[in-house]
């Protein structure tokens, strides 16, 4: 994943980016309703579009993995997320590849010492000056025996 970020001395300017988030269906099945409804059906998989704007401190790496915690994990019943659970994402790029990046989800409940953790896998779809599209290919079940 590209690194956009605007750095000291460059013009302040904003950058804003489409972008596209697309999930399997098994993944959307996973939603509940409200989850549901932030995703349309494409032929290409269930899509939801939003904007990054990336400006000074703010890179693309950091809108996408917000709108991974809020659209997905925070919609997805499985992760059981309310007000007073804590949520952390780290973004992590899978080698020297930046065709697919991973995303570390710690989860803190309120009630529990242990952190859980989620792993998801991203592939890129596609990226452009002004697009930039993403899928959900994996998650830690993946590597369930």
């Amino acid at each position: 994943m590209e690194n956009k970020e605007i750095r000291p001395g460059q013009e302040k300017e904003q950058e804003m980016l489409t972008c596209k988030m697309f999930l399997s269906k098994k993944f959307y099945e996973q939603l509940n309703d409200e989850g549901k409804e932030v995703f349309e059906y494409t032929p290409e998989g269930y899509c939801s579009t939003f904007q990054a704007i990336c400006e000074e401190g703010i890179t693309l790496g950091n809108c996408v993995m917000s709108f991974c915690e809020v659209a997905y994990i925070g919609l997805n019943p499985k992760y059981q997320i309310g007000e007073k659970t804590k949520v952390k994402c780290e973004l992590y790029k899978n080698g020297k590849d930046d065709s697919t990046f991973s995303v570390l989800v710690t989860i803190g409940y309120q009630e529990e010492k242990e952190k859980h953790h989620e792993l998801l896998i991203f592939a890129q779809r596609e990226l452009t000056d002004s697009l930039y599209s993403f899928e959900l290919v994996g998650d830690q079940t993946m590597f369930a025996l």
